[in-house]
């Protein structure tokens, strides 16, 4: 893909002449599971557990942690169609779980459980400008941050916030790192 931005590096050769450097182009690579589509039917009283566990393989996933809120049952069984993914994100929403890449591993989960970064948010470690509050679609208060890069920082990290308008503990709900070579920031939906 194209960058907005060229990256241009300047290095010395052997006999200390510059030599400059332009990257235009960055290569992308996209995850190859999510156009997969088949039709498996799974018998009755099949556990949510088994489901996702087959999808996962199929898909070529590695989840790293399966921990659901509660492992439904389907007493009359359970069929897919299409997408694999898709209905992998819909079983495991309705063990009240979210599914979501946490440092490229697989994470199935409740979004309530986090991992305690023990990192403290403020002007001195890199907040750039004071949370800004809005609401969720389940009418929820939600802050967007941003700070200077962050890589401890991932989905469901615990990190205090420390800034004149927002005090206290929050959870990540989404976010992305960019760096397009001159900024490198870090930008967080918590609640």
């Amino acid at each position: 893909m194209k960058l907005k931005k060229p990256i241009v590096t300047y290095t010395k050769t052997k006999t200390g002449k510059k030599k400059k450097k332009t990257i235009s182009y960055r290569t992308v690579t996209e995850t190859k599971y999510k156009k997969r589509a088949m039709k498996k039917s799974f018998g009755k009283n099949t556990r949510s557990s088994t489901i996702i566990r087959w999808c996962a393989r199929t898909l070529g996933m590695k989840i790293t942690t399966l921990s659901l809120p509660t492992d439904k049952i389907y007493k009359k069984g359970y069929t897919i169609t299409g997408s694999i993914e898709a209905k992998m994100e819909e079983v495991v929403k309705n063990c009240g779980a979210v599914m979501y890449y946490r440092r490229g591993n697989m994470v199935i989960r409740s979004i309530k459980v986090g991992n305690d970064e023990r990192f403290t948010l403020s002007a001195a470690t890199g907040l750039l400008d004071s949370p800004e509050q809005s609401e969720d679609d389940d009418g929820k208060k939600i802050y967007t941050v941003r700070s200077l890069l962050q890589y401890r920082i991932a989905t469901a990290s615990i990190i205090s916030i420390s800034s004149k308008t927002v005090n206290g503990t929050f959870r990540v709900k989404s976010g992305k790192h960019i760096c397009n070579g001159s900024d490198f920031i870090t930008e967080l939906v918590v609640f």
